[in-house]
C-alpha cells in the first residue's frame, strides 16, 4: 500500500481512531437575561463530572489531534477530557448543531409533538426542525465535508472530536451506511462517547470521501452512545430532546440522570 501520511494503529495498515463525544450536559431553559445565547451556554456542574470522568475513562489514550465546535460547551468539554495533555484545541465551526429556527413560541404540547421526534422526519431532506431552521440536507451538506476534513487529514492516528447530539447522528449515520434517513436512530445523551475506526486509503480525486492525500475506505463503530457514570443506562428513560421540552418549559428533572 502506498505511504499514508500518519502512523496506523499498531498491528493495522492504515486504521486510525475517533473518540467522539457530545459535550456536557448544560441547562437549556429559556435564560433569565435576555442577552444570554444558547450558544454561550456553559456546563453544569454535572456536564464538568461528566467530562472529568470521561477524562478518567480515557486517560491511557494517546491522542494526537483534538477538534471542537467553537462553541464554548464543546471547547470546555474537551478541555476537562484532555486535562493536562498539552493538544491544540481545533475548532471547527461548520460542526456546529443544527440551526432549528425559531422554537420559543411554541406551546408545551406542540414541543412534546414535534421537538421530541424531530430528527424522525430526517427521512423528508427537505423538512425544517422549525420554520426558519436548516433542512436536514442543508445540514447534513454543512457538517459532512466539515467532518470528512477532519477525517482524512494527515498526522493523527487517535483524535478527540467533541460536538452535539445532531452533529453525531449525521456522523454515526454515515460511519453505518445510512445517510441521512438513519440520523433519527441515534440516542446521543449529554457527556457520551462513541468510537469509530477508519480505514485509510490512497485518496481519490473523484471520491465523496476525499479530502487532500486520503479518503476513508471503511468506517467501523466500536462504541455508541457509553456514559462512564452510567453505562446500563439504568433510569435514563427519556431521549434527550424529551428532557429538553422538560427543561424549556418548566423546572428541570435533576433526577434524569
Amino acid at each position: 500500500m502506498t505511504d499514508l501520511p500518519f502512523t496506523p494503529l499498531p498491528g493495522t495498515r492504515a486504521r486510525r481512531r475517533l473518540y467522539l463525544m457530545r459535550h456536557g450536559d448544560v441547562d437549556y431553559r429559556v435564560p433569565s437575561s435576555a442577552s444570554a445565547h444558547i450558544d454561550t451556554l456553559p456546563l453544569t456542574n454535572r456536564g464538568e463530572a461528566q467530562a472529568r470522568a470521561m477524562g478518567e475513562v480515557l486517560r491511557d489514550v494517546p491522542f494526537d489531534h483534538a477538534a471542537h465546535t467553537g462553541l464554548h460547551r464543546t471547547r470546555h468539554t474537551a478541555e476537562l477530557v484532555l486535562g493536562s495533555r498539552e493538544i491544540d484545541l481545533v475548532p471547527v465551526e461548520r460542526l456546529k448543531e443544527m440551526r432549528t429556527g425559531n422554537i420559543r413560541a411554541w406551546s408545551r404540547d406542540r414541543m412534546e409533538r414535534e421537538f421530541n421526534s424531530s430528527f424522525a422526519n430526517a427521512t423528508d431532506p427537505d423538512r425544517t426542525f422549525a420554520e426558519g431552521g436548516e433542512t436536514y440536507r442543508q445540514f447534513w451538506d454543512r457538517v459532512m465535508p466539515a467532518f470528512l476534513a477532519l477525517a482524512t487529514a494527515p498526522g493523527w492516528t487517535h483524535m478527540l472530536l467533541v460536538a452535539h447530539g445532531g452533529t453525531n447522528r449525521n456522523i454515526l449515520a454515515w460511519a453505518c451506511g445510512a445517510g441521512l434517513a438513519g440520523i433519527g436512530r441515534w440516542e446521543q445523551d449529554s457527556g457520551c462517547l462513541n468510537v469509530i475506526d477508519l480505514d485509510m486509503a490512497p485518496g481519490d480525486p473523484d471520491g465523496a470521501e476525499t479530502a487532500g492525500s486520503m479518503q476513508v475506505a471503511h468506517a467501523m463503530l466500536r462504541l455508541a452512545n457509553f456514559r462512564p457514570e452510567n453505562p446500563a443506562h439504568i433510569g435514563n428513560n427519556r431521549t434527550v430532546l424529551e428532557q429538553m421540552v422538560l427543561d424549556v418549559r418548566g423546572s428541570r428533572d435533576e433526577s434524569a440522570a
